[in-house]
């Protein structure tokens, strides 16, 4: 190509400009928190641009914060309310999956070497779970990506940097507090619970008489679960439980 006539460019709206630039505004900085997302995303595709849009969406968020934009409190609010049908892995374009990507993304800058980390998984040419890995290991890591997703799992319910060397919390956001819009894991699932399970497709156990009953122990489906989705069950039993989950030995779709 014809490097002359090929450069980077970005268009932005300028609607209702002045209640979304700045700090003052109806929705402060929204348009300085887009252009930086965007300008990731220019980075990142000359870098490397087959990277799946799951790693890419994460970073581009990122980056807004990087900037000094804050987080994206409405998209990890929506992942918190959608979480047991959101996986990290699969794309869906939707508020809840820019939610999961930006919190996976942000619990590796904070866990995982900082922006030095982040900007080396930008460069790496290995995608996806692959190169989040080759990069864990090119800083001397040992974890895999397994282990990495399991803790963040829990951190994003217990945010707890006070145990287990802190890998169960985040240290640049508070999960309950301004950062997640007062929002916890817990509270959707209670409000969801009380209001909106059929809008869902959710079944809820128990409904009758099952060993737990007098103690109100539940919990909750959303159909199958693709790979990489979160689903949290609590047991509110006062006596030791033992519980056994057997899963199928296939997810019965393509690995992305």
């Amino acid at each position: 190509e014809n490097s002359d006539a090929n450069k980077n460019m970005f268009h932005i709206d300028t609607q209702d400009w002045f209640n979304r630039t700045g700090p003052d505004g109806t929705r402060p900085y929204l348009y300085e928190g887009t252009f930086a997302h965007e300008f990731e995303h220019m980075i990142h595709f000359d870098q490397d641009p087959d990277e799946p849009s799951w790693v890419d969406e994460g970073l581009a968020d990122l980056a807004a914060f990087f900037c000094g934009y804050g987080h994206a409190d409405g998209h990890i609010d929506y992942y918190l309310r959608r979480h047991w049908f959101t996986a990290l892995t699969f794309w869906g374009s939707q508020l809840e999956d820019y939610g999961a990507c930006y919190l996976f993304q942000l619990y590796l800058y904070d866990h995982f070497g900082g922006a030095e980390f982040i900007s080396a998984l930008v460069q790496e040419q290995l995608n996806g779970i692959e190169g989040i890995e080759a990069t864990l290991a090119a800083f001397g890591y040992s974890e895999t990506f397994d282990e990495v997703f399991d803790a963040w799992t829990i951190a994003n319910w217990v945010d707890d940097t006070r145990k287990a060397g802190g890998k169960y919390g985040y240290y640049s956001l508070e999960i309950g507090g301004p950062d997640t819009r007062y929002h916890t894991l817990e509270y959707w699932m209670d409000i969801y619970h009380g209001l909106y399970w059929d809008a869902y497709e959710i079944e809820v156990f128990p409904f009758y008489t099952t060993p737990f009953q007098e103690t109100w122990w539940q919990f909750a489906l959303y159909g199958d679960p693709l790979p990489y989705t979160a689903q949290y069950f609590r047991f509110n039993s006062r006596k030791a439980t033992e519980v056994w989950m057997d899963g199928q030995d296939f997810a019965g779709i393509e690995p992305y």
